[in-house]
């Protein structure tokens, strides 16, 4: 069940181009088009925040910085709370899973998104989404 969550979860997160990432208006039709909705959650402000939730699916906007004076890359992730897989959209990419530490604060929590992103010299949450039945 699980595997089939993540394999759904990164195949959605991939564009149809694949030199450009995925976007907001991406996420959301795709969403349309299954049934389901996206719902942006003002009080999911911090890593920590959104690792202390145990239901749910997250659409988490990364701004990543691989050097100083680099662009900001904006990258969407997705966070599955029943298991803590943290999904990415790399195909054989890492998934890491958030650990009790991790939930502990927000230094522990930003060190799963920087996991993923080892080159980047900061990794910051911009935005949490919910996607939603219907």
């Amino acid at each position: 069940m699980v595997h089939a969550l993540m394999h759904g979860f990164r195949s959605a997160l991939l564009p149809p181009d694949p030199d450009t990432d995925p976007n907001f208006v991406m996420a959301q039709q795709f969403a349309t088009q299954h049934g389901f909705h996206i719902a942006y959650r003002r009080d999911i402000n911090c890593p920590n925040a959104l690792f202390n939730k145990y239901e749910g699916v997250f659409l988490v906007m990364l701004e990543i910085r691989t050097g100083a004076g680099s662009d900001v890359d904006r990258h969407y992730i997705a966070y599955l709370a029943a298991t803590g897989h943290v999904l990415d959209n790399e195909p054989g990419g890492k998934v890491p899973i958030v650990k009790a530490l991790d939930r502990c604060s927000n230094k522990w929590a930003i060190k799963v998104f920087k996991h993923l992103f080892p080159r980047a010299t900061s990794v910051f949450m911009k935005s949490v989404s919910e996607v939603s039945h219907g």
